[in-house]
């Protein structure tokens, strides 16, 4: 069964890979994850590094400013 993960936010992307990891362990095939707001802390290059598409609404920029994707 092919599945998407949705979180809050994605820092570490910590909780993200948990969560990809617990479904691939009951047999899911993860495509994609989203979020509503990218930190930009290197999170979403680890889930785009296992070949997982990756989209947020909004990202944090170094300076501290939220904007758009």
């Amino acid at each position: 069964m092919k599945v998407a993960v949705v979180d809050d936010t994605c820092t570490s992307g910590r909780s993200l890979l948990r969560a990809i990891q617990a479904l691939e362990g009951e047999g899911c095939e993860v495509t994609a994850a989203f979020c509503v707001l990218d930190r930009n802390e290197g999170g979403s290059d680890k889930i785009t590094g296992r070949g997982i598409q990756f989209c947020s609404l909004l990202n944090a920029k170094a300076d501290g400013l939220i904007g758009p994707s």
